[in-house]
């Protein structure tokens, strides 16, 4: 009992945080309601497909139910390598539960590696609890939130930060294997793009640190990382090499492997200049205001509570300190780079490799709000410690007095009926609806004003700092609290999903594979309220549609040259009746071939097919050539070197036909059952390895605490 006593003492402060975050995100915590937008459009059936697949007792290599086909172990979304997706997956298979229980788990560990994190700038519990709270309760935790990659990206950020730092600093076994552990992660279930900022962010951690230590005995330092970094180099491939592997294995056929042509798409969602009010006045970015038009609703608020940010302002007057030089380095780059094409800045980091494939500059907000975070506790700290207190009084007075100046704008023009529904109660059960920009000025002005008066109180009856800790954390419930309904969840119960959920069946659709394309929707009866893309995949039927980032570059030509209208004519098997000329041949009809890899002949309307199978990472169909001559039969599915195919088990070449699909050659007078497999043998053998090096760390990590407790 006293070992537990002692132990709830010492982790009060992170009790308390994962106990904030889930009252904050109590629609999702009671599992009450479901998320919004790509979190159950996407990432869901993304990692249904996984789960059903594993189920059943099948690894989860091709998923033929979007795009006409795609390898779901190269799918860097769905998170299939990451251990606590598969543990959910264990628990009954991956279902709505699963994934509100992912996302808590990422905003949970945002907030703990914030206050982590911290504990290399300040010291006192005060000002670390204040920047883990205020990280994990952001306006990007909570504004970006449908976006379930990002929030893992901005989750692991922190910790990998911190491990790695101590690494280069003290060299200990546990800090590596923690930052290699915590990296994995991150790469296996944040974006890709996360993955790319990382490794310049961990490039530019080692350059500092030398800088740090250029008086010491720089050549010991050397020494040690000499071994250190290269062991951490193969501790990180071990851990992903399936990952690594998969994503090799799709690489020639990747659709998005070259860099983005700089341009409107490029830039999308920028943190602009519109934008960087946020950072005090979060609530009217919730607004549909022309002013944000460049920035969707999901990618504007960077906010971390108003009296942080003061306390950040604060913390230039210590700019003597080296980490205050870093980290206010670090905000004038993010702030940058967030901003995307409103400044020329962008168009060199577009220059830097790796900065050209992903959109969005507006994902650099977490960067930006973990290092302003880091400057309030600083700033909180040296406040506390210091005997001069007058300084942070007149900053806090004047922008009260900026706040009233706003609040009487505000009231010039009051929309009576928007500010009535905007201050009224909403049952969670409705939808939610934008108000006017000024009606959200006005209610954030309020709040301010309410809890700044009570802040100015404090600072002039001299209390305890823990006050200040007391109105940043109901300033951002009350945030959340705002924002939640908008960003965060859908008013669509939870238990209607699961039921909806059971309700699905456990086979596939093999009604699909004998319709054309172009009669296989997207979208499937019974339909969900708030899902609205790829429930091709939860009912398990054949489509052309669906949205997925694992595009293949021969899928994209034929969307692009006119060729995907003419395979959608067909089923998933049939026979070629006519040659034609795509340029010329414009007619949309049935059985063509107008592009193959080889010089194949044609025999017309002699092969007999009947009887497709959809299988697991396989489709079968019957096949009968009565005919002297061999004759082509198509696979209306991408083409992938991990294809096989067997005509009664004797091997068939697959050629690679009308741009993106699969064709082979059944023989003269012959006829059985055709059978494609797909496999991908080196990866099977990389699971194993993998799934070794996961536990020998976890075993390492373990045998190293009982060695300390010994």
């Amino acid at each position: 009992m006293s070992f537990l006593r002692a132990f709830l003492q010492n982790k009060r402060d992170h009790f308390l945080l994962v106990g904030l975050v889930l009252l904050a995100w109590w629609p999702i915590s009671t599992f009450q309601f479901v998320p919004k937008w790509d979190n159950i459009d996407c990432y869901l059936p993304y990692r249904y497909f996984v789960s059903w697949s594993e189920l059943n007792g099948q690894l989860p290599l091709w998923n033929p139910f979007q795009h006409m086909g795609y390898p779901a172990y190269s799918d860097m979304q769905n998170g299939m390598y990451n251990p606590f997706v598969q543990l959910l997956m264990l628990c009954g298979g991956y279902s709505p539960t699963s994934l509100m229980i992912e996302l808590l788990s990422y905003t949970v560990l945002a907030a703990l590696g914030a206050y982590q994190l911290s504990g290399l700038f300040v010291s006192g519990r005060i000002p670390r609890f204040v920047i883990g709270i205020s990280y994990g309760l952001s306006g990007f935790m909570l504004g970006t939130s449908q976006i379930m990659i990002f929030l893992a990206g901005a989750a692991f950020l922190p910790w990998i930060l911190y491990h790695f730092w101590l690494l280069l600093r003290n060299g200990h076994r546990r800090n590596l294997l923690l930052a290699g552990i915590f990296t994995a992660l991150e790469v296996t279930v944040a974006s890709p793009a996360y993955t790319i900022v990382l490794v310049y962010l961990l490039f530019g951690l080692t350059v500092i640190n030398l800088w740090m230590d250029r008086k010491v005995v720089v050549q010991r330092l050397l020494k040690r990382w000499a071994w250190q970094l290269p062991l951490l180099g193969v501790l990180l491939i071990l851990l992903l090499l399936p990952y690594v592997i998969s994503v090799l294995d799709f690489l020639p056929y990747f659709g998005r492997a070259d860099q983005l042509e700089y341009g409107p798409y490029l830039l999308q969602n920028p943190f602009d200049f519109h934008s960087w009010f946020s950072f005090v006045y979060p609530y009217p970015t919730l607004a549909n205001s022309k002013w944000f038009e460049a920035t969707d609703m999901t990618m504007r608020s960077a906010y971390f509570g108003w009296l942080p940010f003061l306390f950040c302002l604060f913390s230039l007057r210590f700019l003597k300190e080296k980490k205050v030089v870093f980290l206010w380095l670090g905000v004038a780059i993010f702030t940058l780079i967030a901003a995307g094409g409103s400044t020329p800045v962008y168009r060199l980091i577009y220059e830097i490799p790796g900065f050209g494939l992903f959109r969005h500059p507006s994902l650099f907000r977490a960067h930006l709000i973990l290092c302003m975070a880091l400057l309030a506790g600083i700033g909180l700290e040296r406040w506390m410690q210091s005997q001069k207190q007058g300084l942070f009084k007149w900053i806090l007075i004047s922008f009260l007095g900026l706040t009233i100046l706003i609040f009487a704008w505000s009231s010039l023009h009051p929309f009576t009926n928007d500010l009535k529904e905007l201050f009224s109660w909403h049952e969670p059960t409705s939808d939610w609806k934008p108000h006017f920009m000024k009606s959200y000025f006005l209610l954030n002005t309020v709040v301010i004003l309410l809890l700044g008066l009570i802040g100015l109180w404090i600072l002039w009856k001299g209390r305890s700092a823990k006050w200040f800790v007391i109105i940043t954390v109901l300033d951002l419930l009350i945030y959340s609290q705002i924002t939640l309904p908008a960003t965060v969840y859908s008013p669509y119960k939870r238990i209607d999903y699961e039921s909806y959920f059971h309700s699905l069946s456990d086979s596939a659709d093999q009604q699909s594979a004998i319709k054309p394309y172009k009669e296989l929707v997207e979208n499937y009866e019974p339909i969900m309220m708030g899902i609205w893309r790829n429930t091709a995949t939860y009912h398990k039927s054949l489509t052309f549609d669906g949205h997925n980032q694992t595009q293949f570059k021969g899928f994209n030509v034929v969307e692009q040259n006119g060729g995907l209208e003419l395979a959608k004519e067909n089923p998933l098997f049939y026979e070629i009746s006519e040659r034609i000329d795509l340029k010329k041949d414009t007619l949309r009809r049935a059985n063509c071939l107008w592009q193959v890899d080889d010089k194949l002949l044609i025999n017309k309307d002699t092969l007999q097919i009947s009887d497709p199978v959809i299988g697991y990472n396989q489709f079968s169909v019957k096949a009968d050539n009565p005919s002297k001559r061999s004759d082509l039969l198509i696979l209306n599915q991408n083409f992938h070197k991990g294809w096989s195919a067997k005509l009664n088990g004797k091997p068939l070449k697959i050629h690679r036909a009308n741009d993106a699909f699969m064709a082979v050659e059944i023989p003269a007078t012959s006829k059985g059952m055709v059978i494609f497999n797909f496999d991908a043998p080196v990866w099977r053998m990389s699971l194993w390895i993998g799934a070794f090096s996961w536990m020998l760390c976890v075993i390492l990590l373990f045998w190293k605490r009982r060695t300390n407790t010994n």
